[in-house]
């Protein structure tokens, strides 16, 4: 399964529009990552997804890379 992030802020109406460090995600909703995402992600931040929201309490990060199934830097 691709990784998946559920955003859950308590400060903020539920459907309101984040940007996690480039990938747009609707509190009280989730979002699937694709491959492509998450190179655009790393190129961006320099750090893999789980590195930056891994030990987040708002948004939760669970699934498996699709960068390490292809054999890259996920």
């Amino acid at each position: 399964m691709a990784l998946k992030l559920d955003v859950d802020h308590p400060n903020y109406p539920k459907g309101m529009e984040f940007d996690l460090d480039g990938i747009g995600a609707k509190n009280g909703d989730s979002v699937q990552v694709t491959a492509e995402m998450e190179r655009a992600f790393l190129a961006k931040n320099g750090k893999t997804i789980k590195e930056i929201y891994g030990h987040s309490t708002i948004v939760k990060v669970s699934g498996t890379s699709e960068l390490k199934k292809e054999g890259g830097d996920g």
